[in-house]
């Protein structure tokens, strides 16, 4: 199923694929919402499946030892 997404609801996709630990009140700040906007646009995201999960990308070398399963 598609989604009607617009300019904004990408916006918000792009910069949290850039960092998904950015936080509501800075991703309100980049794309010009209210926190509570920005907050609504991100959980019709979650609920709808467009956004399906988040994920850490972690850096083995800095570990020390291989992770991968």
């Amino acid at each position: 199923m598609k989604y009607n997404l617009d300019k904004c609801d990408y916006k918000i996709l792009g910069l949290i694929q850039k960092d998904s630990s950015i936080t509501n009140k800075e991703l309100a700040k980049k794309i010009k919402l209210s926190p509570a906007a920005t907050l609504s646009r991100l959980n019709k995201l979650k609920k709808t499946g467009v956004i399906e999960k988040f994920t850490a990308i972690l850096d083995e070398k800095k570990l020390d030892y291989n992770i991968s399963t």
